[in-house]
């Protein structure tokens, strides 16, 4: 497990009012200056009305130790590469993004329907970008993730893809070099929220799991899904701001925190913040925790998991 906060970062320090709003922020902030330098509760009444970036990672991953397929009945005399999905709890799955469909729009708090839309087309479109876009996932393309946040967020966030890490990975799935997905479309399920937050931006909420398929290096030796076959689940909070409120630099969509876990991938990548097919590095895995229901992690629903059975290197 990992936690990170990032509230003071001066980069981070960049979504802010319009300059009239700043205007009426900084004249309230003399006539409290006195009290707000007396008390210690909470923030100042600038503080409150910025958004920042904040990265708190929850990241583990448990290496395929049971069987993915549900189906035991069924005599498997190798995978079929076209249909790799077949037999595992995402074989009905929406492909791609097909599966992110935002939910119907209506009017949250301060924030009309209308305003409620976009918000979700733009998170769909970074959700998009950042689990899907194979330019993005093989390529390590970050620039076509990155024009999609607030100009003033990207500054932080490119620094953060710059190297493979946890906290990179939990921005946007890196495959690791030398490793290909199929071309099935990787299947998906989850869903989004929004709610108004205080400083005046809409809180998008996304929990959605991500399962991928890998090229294997020996199509002959697939004998199981669980051998080519990752799981990936994120809960990501993401701030839109839009509006004359906001400067322009500052609207768009802020990344703010993520939750994660990987299910079957390989330790060794895992370890450097990136993801590959548990048959690279399966013999890391602890058998000792393996998992009593492994259809659990394609389940959005349940509690992320905060244990991983990759050994510590």
């Amino acid at each position: 497990m990992h936690e990170d906060s990032l509230d003071d970062h001066p980069d981070l320090q960049r979504l802010r009012l319009s300059r009239k709003d700043q205007r009426r922020a900084l004249a309230e902030a003399r006539r409290t200056r006195r009290q707000a330098r007396a008390s210690s509760s909470g923030p100042s009444f600038a503080r409150r009305h910025r958004t920042v970036l904040v990265s708190v990672v929850v990241l583990a991953a448990v290496v395929a130790v049971g069987a993915l397929v549900v189906d035991q009945g069924r005599a498997q005399a190798g995978v079929d590469l076209a249909r790799p999905f077949a037999g595992t709890p995402a074989a009905d799955w929406s492909d791609g993004a097909a599966g992110i469909v935002p939910p119907e729009a209506a009017p949250v708090g301060p924030h009309p329907a209308a305003a409620v839309t976009d918000a979700y087309r733009r998170v769909r479109q970074v959700l998009v970008a950042s689990r899907l876009d194979r330019a993005v996932l093989e390529g390590h393309d970050h620039a076509r993730y990155l024009a999609l946040l607030a100009p003033a967020a990207r500054p932080q966030v490119g620094e953060e893809l710059a190297t493979p890490s946890e906290e990179a990975y939990t921005r946007v799935t890196r495959i690791a070099d030398g490793f290909r997905l199929l071309s099935a479309q990787p299947k998906v399920r989850g869903e989004m929220s929004a709610t108004p937050a205080a400083d005046g931006t809409l809180l998008v909420r996304t929990n959605y799991v991500f399962v991928y398929a890998f090229e294997p290096a020996d199509p002959d030796a697939v004998v199981r899904s669980e051998d080519i076959l990752t799981v990936d689940r994120f809960e990501a909070e993401f701030r839109v701001a839009a509006g004359e409120r906001w400067t322009p630099e500052s609207r768009g969509v802020w990344p703010h925190s993520v939750r994660g876990f990987t299910y079957a991938a390989a330790c060794d990548a895992f370890d450097r913040g990136e993801l590959a097919p548990p048959y690279s590095d399966a013999d890391r895995a602890d058998p000792r925790q393996r998992a009593e229901d492994p259809a659990t992690y394609f389940d959005p629903q349940v509690p992320i998991p905060t244990t991983s059975n990759c050994p510590a290197t």
